[in-house]
């Protein structure tokens, strides 16, 4: 929280306790009238000198003056490693601006949205931008806009007396695709889609000596934290699940071929506290299926040899069977080998 009073910044549990009421304590602030926090990191504006500073959560300084040269910056909202800034100009009538930067303090666009007048807060939501700012001394309102500074609604709400908080409630977390994901001959990573209801993906590349294969899920969220389990088929996950923004990737030991398998993903979090109840997500694992119609035959030959010899792109990665990122007659004999396995 920020003390505009004592120009310092205070730390508290949700519950109301008391951390540290001067977490960052005033030296190097400077009318601190708006605070953000992300990955670890708190991002003071400093409406007073006109920079961004950067501290962790812990109070540590990492940067006090991040960003400066900016002209009251009042509001502040970061999504990724995006900086959004609301210039008040002190309220001068059409020359406040929405400025973006990023988290290191590089300078994308300084001016990223301009004419407005009086903004005093921003919050950022997936793409979208919203605006609280006072038109006229009896009038607030908040706009609508993306994050690459295009107008949606500069009226989206109106009849506001002067507005100086703004917030936006998190879309509730759902599970976008999953895949099965490989990395040809250590150099590109290609993905089998495997759809997360109906008919189960067919992964028809091997996994190596040990037979390792990772699924990658995808969320609206970024996610934290989760864990995974196979529950049907033979195999195991090894390791905990590594997650990146918004995917989570599982890495599973041991899987045998000609067989569905379903990996169970529990207890998934965002990073705004929200969870989603067990998702089973299932594929079918069939060595040499290129045609992915869940039979190996001379179809999946044919198709094999036709790419023999050509670079491996995402168009053709199906017929590069041990994904060594070249297709040869290695391919070929594996397809050959696995003619007439199916799974139902």
């Amino acid at each position: 929280m920020s003390n505009l009073g004592s120009e310092t910044i205070g730390k508290y549990t949700t519950s109301g306790a008391t951390v540290n009421a001067s977490l960052v304590p005033q030296s190097g602030l400077s009318t601190p009238a708006h605070v953000a926090v992300s990955d670890g990191y708190l991002f003071v504006a400093n409406a007073g000198n006109g920079t961004i500073g950067k501290y962790t959560t812990s109070g540590a300084t990492v940067n006090a003056s991040l960003i400066s040269g900016l002209n009251f910056p009042y509001g502040i909202a970061v999504s990724g490693t995006d900086l959004f800034v609301t210039n008040n100009s002190n309220g001068s009538a059409g020359t406040g601006t929405i400025g973006k930067y990023t988290t290191s303090g590089a300078t994308v666009n300084a001016s990223l949205i301009s004419g407005l007048t009086d903004p005093t807060a921003i919050a950022v939501s997936g793409g979208n931008l919203f605006v609280a700012s006072r038109p006229s001394s009896t009038m607030g309102r908040i706009g609508k806009y993306t994050t690459a500074g295009a107008t949606v609604n500069a009226s989206l709400v109106t009849g506001l007396h002067e507005p100086y908080g703004i917030d936006v409630l998190p879309h509730p977390l759902q599970l976008v695709n999953a895949f099965s994901r490989k990395r040809h001959g250590g150099m590109v990573t290609f993905d089998i889609e495997l759809p997360i209801t109906g008919e189960p993906g067919v992964e028809c590349r091997t996994g190596g000596d040990t037979q390792n294969f990772i699924f990658s899920f995808t969320f609206n969220n970024s996610v934290v934290s989760g864990s995974a389990g196979l529950t049907s088929g033979v195999g195991s996950v090894s390791g905990s699940p590594i997650f990146s923004g918004n995917t989570m990737s599982v890495q599973l030991t041991g899987v045998a071929d000609v067989q569905k398998i379903t990996l169970t993903l529990h207890a998934v979090t965002d990073k705004f506290g929200q969870g989603l109840p067990s998702i089973a997500v299932s594929a079918n694992m069939l060595i040499g299926d290129t045609t992915g119609n869940k039979i190996v035959n001379s179809s999946d030959v044919s198709q094999t040899k036709g790419q023999s010899g050509l670079a491996v792109t995402a168009m053709n990665f199906r017929e590069d069977i041990n994904a060594s990122n070249s297709i040869n007659s290695s391919d070929v004999s594996l397809v050959k080998l696995h003619s007439g396995s199916s799974v139902p």
